[in-house]
């Protein structure tokens, strides 16, 4: 589930980076991390510390960090 997580945070991203028209190179030096660490991101491949979530948010123009979390059904 963790795995699908990160996928899903990834596609966000890279389809908000590119609705805004930014590149990778761009993204990564907004957020100090180098282009393969976005690549990584955007595939869902890399974890993503909270704080660098909060830093991609912002720079990709959200308004609040939380528009960039999926929906996710939790069964109780």
């Amino acid at each position: 589930m963790i795995d699908e997580f990160y996928k899903v945070i990834g596609q966000a991203i890279r389809e908000r980076r590119e609705e805004i028209g930014m590149t990778q190179a761009e993204l990564a030096q907004l957020v100090s991390m180098s282009r393969p660490s976005i690549i990584n991101i955007e595939q869902g491949g890399q974890a993503l510390q909270l704080h660098q979530f909060v830093e991609l948010a912002e720079a990709l123009q959200y308004s609040s960090y939380t528009d960039l979390l999926p929906e996710i059904e939790v069964e109780l």
